[in-house]
């Protein structure tokens, strides 16, 4: 499947702006306080036969093509039943992710959670975690993926399903040697302190299938 980057408009933004605004946690509202959205970019990656009102069909999938080889079908007591896998974009985010962090020790990238703070269940995740209040925030930073290149994709699958809410911030050495081991507690000061300095923000959209990704002029 050959994928390909769309620019989007104004509309991509509004969707943006309202995932964060409805569904997000205190980081998300204080980016919404800090950044104007529309002196952003933002694009998603899609099939280069998706046409333009299906790109704006931001809560609607079906626009990847499931491989026929990939579909089964099963005889359920004289009943035919199709089973087909979901397909998505999470290979490419993960790429992408991978090399846009590898080589910038100043980046961390963050994702929000659904879950709170219960030790029972945070001691089973694979991401690090920063904890703040009754959030929980996944995270991982470059020199973390140059040990555990799998730590990307435990921290997707850990974080929110749906909508994905992930953000690249640019931090000061300084500031990043506080955030160290699997999980930290921080302040309101932090928060405001990732806000001030979100560079990308990634939404997932079409029902699982990509993303919409802002980012900073």
């Amino acid at each position: 499947m050959k994928l390909k980057k769309f620019e989007l408009d104004q509309r991509a933004i509004n969707y943006v702006y309202n995932i964060l605004l409805t569904k997000g946690l205190t980081l998300s509202k204080y980016i919404l306080n800090k950044h104007n959205l529309e002196q952003g970019r933002i694009f998603t990656i899609l099939p280069r036969t998706v046409n333009e009102d299906e790109l704006y069909q931001f809560s609607t999938g079906g626009k990847l093509l499931i491989p026929k080889d990939k579909i089964r079908t099963i005889n359920l007591k004289g009943q035919i039943i199709r089973i087909e896998p979901l397909p998505d974009t999470s290979d490419w985010l993960i790429r992408w992710l991978y090399n846009g962090i590898r080589n910038n020790p100043n980046l961390i990238a963050i994702f929000e959670g659904d879950f709170k703070p219960i030790y029972s269940y945070i001691d089973k995740l694979h991401s690090r975690l920063m904890i703040y209040r009754q959030e929980i925030y996944h995270f991982f930073t470059a020199a973390d993926i140059k040990s555990k290149p799998n730590l990307i994709k435990y921290t997707l699958k850990e974080a929110a399903p749906f909508p994905l809410r992930g953000f690249l911030v640019s931090i000061n050495q300084c500031n990043l040697q506080k955030w160290q081991g699997k999980l930290i507690k921080i302040a309101i000061n932090d928060i405001k302190l990732l806000a001030q300095n979100i560079k990308k923000i990634i939404v997932g959209a079409y029902d699982f299938e990509s993303y919409l990704i802002w980012e900073d002029r």
